[in-house]
């Protein structure tokens, strides 16, 4: 049937009751985020940040050091 095909998906047929019935319980995107806390040790981060920022006379912030570290981890793991 063209109405249930579409370019760019498969039909999933064989989904479990559970999954079928998740879009009622959760009927926003917002309500089926799952939130945690993570400690994460960032004083070594923040160290190479500043000493880097020292040597090369410039200023290199926390988020540009986790921008280039997710770019460079996404560059490594094959698609």
């Amino acid at each position: 049937m063209l109405l249930f095909r579409r370019p760019d998906a498969v039909l999933a047929e064989r989904v479990p009751l559970v999954r079928r019935f998740m879009p009622f319980l959760m009927r926003r995107r917002n309500e089926s985020l799952v939130w945690f806390e993570q400690d994460i040790t960032v004083g070594p981060a923040l160290a190479f940040a500043a000493s880097f920022s020292r040597a090369h006379d410039l200023r290199l912030s926390f988020f540009q050091l986790v921008l280039r570290s997710i770019a460079r981890v996404l560059d490594e793991i094959p698609p």
